[in-house]
């Protein structure tokens, strides 16, 4: 009986062992192009998590950018991120403006994070009939932007 024991336990060491270091093995990671971690720097240095939110997490003044590439072609965020519109119509200061030289960057980042398979997450926000960010028109999460441009 002892032995049964010891072999049975013996046995699930050696199981939990071989379970553990396939735990433990270091997960394929995809490498990231540099153009996306420098329009990750010029995210964090401009501040853009103050108002926006990507994956869920930032502040929730803007709206959320995770799939902004999916809502929004290139050279509709490019004009908006360099020519940034009014934000507010009860105000007159406009979205803060990225260089000409860093907006690929940002572009190459944003489409990075819609690349991203995120199981539907974040949800769509529940918006109030009298919020003036989002409408059906323009889509989940998207402003609206003035024709011809910004008003900088």
């Amino acid at each position: 009986m002892r032995v049964l024991l010891l072999v049975v336990l013996a046995l699930s060491l050696a199981v939990f062992t071989v379970l553990a270091f396939i735990t433990i093995q270091p997960i394929a990671v995809m490498p990231v192009p540099e153009s996306v971690v420098r329009g990750k720097r010029v995210w964090q240095e401009h501040g853009c998590v103050g108002c926006h939110t990507i994956f869920g997490n930032g502040a929730y003044v803007a709206p959320d950018l995770t799939n902004v590439s999916e809502a929004r072609d290139r050279a509709w965020l490019r004009r908006f991120l360099t020519d940034g519109p009014i934000m507010r119509p009860s105000t007159t200061k406009p979205h803060p403006t990225v260089s000409p030289a860093q907006v690929g960057d940002v572009l190459n980042f944003l489409e990075h994070l819609s690349s991203i398979d995120t199981a539907a997450w974040p949800p769509r926000p529940i918006i109030s009939p009298d919020e003036d960010v989002v409408s059906e028109e323009n889509g989940p999460g998207v402003e609206a932007m003035p024709e011809g441009g910004g008003g900088g």
